[in-house]
C-alpha cells in the first residue's frame, strides 16, 4: 500500500475511533457533506437522534450476502430496487478500516451508506434515524438478519444471496451454503411470515429457499 493509501486507512481509523461511541459510521454523499457543514450543531445532534416525525425510511431488500457490497451488490441490486441508502449490518466490519474502506470505495456514487454493529442497527431503525430513505440492509449471515427481525426492524422478505462454506454447512444451490443454525433461523424467518428467497442476481427464480433445501 503506498503511503497515501496508508493515510487514507490511518484517517478512516481515527473516524472510527471518534464514533466508537455511537457504533455507526456514515459516508454522506456531496450534497450531505456540503449541508451538513451548513447546518448549526443542533440540527446536527438531532439529525443523530433520528427524526420519528419525518418521513418513515422503507427497508426496499434486505440481502444476506458475506461478501457485503460487491459489483453485483453495488451496480445490480441497488439501482434493481432503486435504493437511496445501503446499510451494512455486521459488528466486525465496524472494528476494521480496511474493511471500512473498502465498502466505502465499492459504494454506488450517489448512493448514502452506514455501517452499524446489529444492536445499532435496531436502535438507528426504531429512531427512523434513515426518514425518507428507501434503505438496503445487508448483513454479512442469516444469524444476523434473523435477529434484525426479531428485534423489530420492518423487513418483510429475505433474500439469501451468498454465503461461503464453512466447517458444518451443505450446499444447496451455487454460492449458498447453510449450517443447521442458518436453517433453524430460515425457519424462523418463514414462519413469522418473512418469506426468504435465494437469489444471486435480481433475474434469478425468486422461489422460496425452502424449494433449494429439500
Amino acid at each position: 500500500m503506498g503511503r497515501e493509501g496508508t493515510e487514507d486507512v490511518k484517517e478512516l481509523a481515527k473516524s472510527v475511533a471518534e464514533t466508537a461511541k455511537e457504533q455507526v459510521v456514515h459516508f454522506l454523499t456531496e450534497e450531505e457533506q456540503a449541508a451538513q457543514k451548513a447546518a448549526q450543531p443542533a440540527k446536527k445532534v438531532a439529525a443523530r437522534r433520528g427524526n420519528p416525525d419525518g418521513p418513515k425510511g422503507k427497508i426496499v431488500h434486505a440481502r444476506v450476502d458475506e461478501r457485503l457490497i460487491h459489483g453485483q451488490v453495488a451496480m445490480v441490486w441497488t439501482n434493481t430496487v432503486g435504493a437511496s441508502r445501503i446499510v451494512v449490518v455486521n459488528d466486525a466490519a465496524l472494528k476494521d478500516p480496511m474493511v471500512l474502506s473498502g465498502l466505502k470505495m465499492a459504494k454506488p456514487a450517489g448512493v448514502k451508506l452506514s455501517i452499524v454493529t446489529v444492536k445499532r442497527a435496531v436502535q438507528r431503525f426504531k429512531e427512523n434515524a434513515y426518514a425518507g430513505d428507501r434503505v438496503f440492509v445487508i448483513t454479512k449471515n442469516v444469524t444476523d438478519m434473523a435477529e434484525l427481525i426479531r428485534q423489530g426492524v420492518e423487513i418483510e422478505r429475505v433474500n439469501v444471496g451468498n454465503v461461503a462454506k464453512r466447517e458444518g454447512s451443505k450446499n444447496i444451490k451455487k454460492s449458498v451454503n447453510l449450517t443447521e443454525k442458518d436453517i433453524a433461523d430460515i425457519h424462523e424467518m418463514i414462519d413469522g411470515g418473512h418469506p426468504v428467497t435465494a437469489q444471486m442476481i435480481p433475474n434469478e427464480s425468486d422461489q422460496s429457499i425452502l424449494e433449494y433445501m429439500k
